[in-house]
């Protein structure tokens, strides 16, 4: 999908051994949307939302909420 018409958020794990981090930020790059934001977490794996539970919902939050 190169496109959307909505905003994007591609968070992604350092250390995710099932989705290629050179994959994602490749995506990231390429898509073109009204807002996108990347945002990585070095020591994380796949499942970012267990390994920084706090981390993770703030990048949520500070996306589409406007507050962290």
């Amino acid at each position: 999908m190169p496109a959307l018409r909505v905003p994007s958020l591609a968070i992604i794990g350092g250390n995710d051994w099932i989705t290629p981090v050179a994959l994602t930020r490749g995506y990231a790059a390429r898509l073109k949307a009204p807002a996108k934001r990347l945002v990585e977490f070095p020591r994380a794996g796949h499942y970012v939302h267990l390994d920084e539970p706090a981390a993770f919902q703030r990048a949520i939050r500070e996306m589409f909420v406007g507050r962290g």
